[in-house]
């Protein structure tokens, strides 16, 4: 056996059970899902900003009793959020 791998499995059997796990469910995703092609590639701070808007959009809107939202007036002065 190379004797990197026997280094990587040592440090594996000392990580607790719950890590174990984790680290099979990040190396199972990384082997079905591969990483896109360098032309494909997508900015990792625009998926950021993508998620943070959707996360934003599903908070419950708290609007004043003359029917102007929270979220019109984001829209007045920020125009649409994409």
């Amino acid at each position: 056996m190379d004797v990197d791998i026997a280094e990587i499995e040592d440090a594996v059997r000392r990580l607790p059970t719950a890590e174990r796990v984790r680290l099979i469910e990040v190396i199972a995703r990384s082997l079905r899902d591969p990483e896109p092609e360098p032309s494909q590639k997508v900015n990792p701070n625009r998926t950021a900003l993508e998620h943070l808007l959707d996360e934003m959009a599903s908070l419950p809107s708290r609007s004043p009793v003359d029917g102007f939202s929270n979220r019109d007036h984001d829209r007045v002065l920020y125009g649409e959020d994409r």
